[in-house]
């Protein structure tokens, strides 16, 4: 069960989070303690940075940060979220037509860690799609993305975030023209799995494990986005798009 995300918190509280026993010897630099908001031994934390903190990795919050058919070269969202300080933000980022290199992009004024990218076009839409990760350092009350696509205007930008909590990890990637497919082996912490797809009938409905996500899908755009939450010793997680599309890809983020 995840701390507080507000109020009075003890180094008890933290400790029971960390999987200590109530009341007993503690320290705030203790390695189990301080991964729960991934510090490095030494490091100074304050008691407020350990809000919403969780020893199991949990998907703490989702949704759109950017959806616009705008015609810029710089594109910002943000999304009301409980960030703590160790939080993991993965985003999909979608760009309509434009320059052919790759924009960049920061979360929480972070520069992101890109995952994967690639390039597509289909008549009329021709644009980039990415995967990209930042490890938040400190709390928040949102998610706050923003893009640069250099000289040459991008049509339209489409940005989807999920908060992962807990301590989290990228694990293993797949991806196919039609469907993907990954194994994890979640343990007893768990894996969230997200995916997104970038289709050619914007009316396809592309799913994880069966599960169609209708209201994460732009249909100007023609990308999709969803995410499933995993438990168990093991499970197989798949996408698959109802009609032949491109750079679909999932990802699985486990305990670190």
């Amino acid at each position: 069960m995840a701390l507080q995300s507000s109020g009075q918190i003890s180094l008890n509280d933290i400790h029971v989070e960390a999987g200590g026993t109530s009341g007993t010897e503690a320290q705030i630099n203790d390695a189990d303690i301080r991964g729960l908001i991934g510090k490095s031994s030494g490091a100074q934390s304050l008691f407020s940075e350990f809000y919403g903190a969780s020893a199991a990795i949990t998907l703490k919050t989702y949704g759109k940060v950017i959806d616009t058919n705008g015609n810029n070269t710089s594109y910002s969202g943000s999304l009301s979220a409980s960030v703590a300080a160790g939080d993991v933000i993965v985003i999909a980022k979608v760009t309509g037509f434009g320059a052919y290199a790759r924009g960049s992009t920061t979360i929480q004024g972070i520069s992101s860690t890109v995952l994967s990218h690639n390039v597509a076009w289909y008549n009329p839409i021709y644009g980039h799609t990415t995967f990209e990760k930042v490890t938040a350092t400190t709390s928040a009350s949102s998610i706050s993305v923003s893009c640069s696509e250099g000289g040459s205007n991008r049509q339209g930008m489409y940005v989807f975030a999920w908060l992962i909590g807990g301590g989290a990890t990228h694990d293993d990637t797949a991806t196919s023209a039609s469907t993907g497919t990954l194994t994890v082996d979640t343990g007893e912490d768990g894996a969230i799995v997200v995916g997104s797809a970038y289709t050619d009938d914007a009316y396809a409905m592309p799913n994880l494990n069966g599960t169609d996500f209708e209201t994460t899908f732009n249909r100007d755009m023609h990308v999709w986005v969803g995410h499933l939450v995993q438990s168990g010793t093991a499970a197989t997680a798949s996408m698959t798009v109802a009609t032949s599309g491109t750079n679909n890809r999932i990802w699985s983020f486990i305990k670190a």
